[in-house]
């Protein structure tokens, strides 16, 4: 957009419409930064989520919290996240069995707020919920830190 505002007093001729361009570049840029820190926040406790070690079925009959056994991927599959800014998709991580499980959890719980940026971090299996009951970690342990680590990659990129 294109402003043809200028502005005149003892101090000088004011381009306005260009006061307001450089304004509104350097809110986007700074929304762009924190999607950009979102982004890295999510990434990072998604991979943990997804590394945390994963018992094989020879393990079934013995001991093995707080590992669960994954037989199928399946669970680990559907953890991912999703960015949205103002309902648009920005950014999302799914891979492997299960990923569509976890992309469905995803839009559907994004979808609550289509006037906002919202991350959402799931584990959309349907028995993820089922696993965590039973004392077994699946992402609740990792993604209760997700506002550290976007509290950290903030501070990174502004530099405070």
């Amino acid at each position: 957009m294109t402003w043809t505002v200028k502005y005149k007093n003892k101090q000088g001729t004011f381009d306005i419409g260009k006061m307001i361009d450089d304004f509104a570049d350097a809110c986007a840029s700074r929304v762009s930064d924190v999607l950009d820190a979102l982004t890295m926040a999510c990434l990072y406790t998604v991979k943990e989520c997804r590394e945390q070690p994963s018992l094989d079925a020879s393990h079934r009959h013995e001991p093995h919290q707080p590992n669960y056994i994954d037989d199928t991927g399946i669970l680990r599959g559907s953890i991912g996240y999703m960015i949205y800014d103002h309902g648009q998709l920005y950014r999302q991580d799914f891979s492997g069995n299960g990923s569509n499980e976890g992309l469905v959890a995803a839009q559907t719980a994004a979808s609550k707020f289509p006037n906002d940026i919202v991350a959402v971090v799931v584990a959309g299996a349907y028995y993820a919920l089922m696993v965590e009951s039973r004392g077994y970690n699946v992402i609740t342990k990792q993604s209760g830190k997700l506002g550290e680590k976007f509290d950290k990659y903030l501070k990174i990129i502004f530099g405070s």
